[in-house]
C-alpha cells in the first residue's frame, strides 16, 4: 500500500460495505472527508448515497469500478473528487478489497481513504500558504 506510505495514520479514513444490507459505514475520518454527519457514517450509508457525493464527471466510471470489483474481485482503487460541502470537492484516493463466501457471493467490502488535495495541488506547482 505504498500510497499510504508518508500519511499521517490520523489522516486515513477507513469504511466496510455489507453488500447483503447496503450500509456503508464510515469512520469518523471518512465520515469528516466526504460530508456526512459522524452519526451517520457510523450507521452507515446506502452505497447510492455515497456516490451521489462524488462528482458527476467522475460517477459513473467508479460505479464502474466498484461493479467490475464485485464481479471479479479485482482490488479496487480509485482516485476522484468528493462534494463534503455544497459546491465544495476534496480529491480523494480511496481503496479495498471484497470479502466473498464460499460460493463465491461477495458478503463485504473493507477499503481505506485519503485525501490526496494537497498532493495535487502541489504536484501542480501551486504552493499553500
Amino acid at each position: 500500500m505504498d500510497c499510504l506510505l508518508g500519511s499521517d495514520p490520523s489522516e486515513v479514513g477507513y469504511h466496510t460495505w455489507d453488500i447483503i444490507e447496503n450500509r456503508l459505514s464510515l469512520d469518523r475520518v471518512c465520515a469528516a472527508m466526504c460530508g456526512v454527519p459522524e452519526a451517520e457514517g457510523a450507521e452507515g450509508i446506502p452505497i447510492e448515497a455515497f456516490l451521489m457525493k462524488i462528482d458527476l464527471a467522475n460517477r459513473e466510471r467508479v460505479a464502474k469500478a466498484i461493479h467490475d470489483s464485485l464481479l471479479y474481485g479485482n482490488f479496487y482503487q480509485e482516485e476522484y473528487p468528493v462534494e463534503y460541502e455544497p459546491g465544495l470537492f476534496r480529491l480523494v484516493r480511496v481503496g479495498g478489497r471484497l470479502i466473498y463466501d464460499r460460493d463465491g457471493v461477495p458478503l463485504r467490502g473493507i477499503g481505506w481513504m485519503v485525501d490526496v488535495s494537497p498532493e495535487k495541488i502541489l504536484g501542480e506547482g501551486v504552493t499553500r500558504q
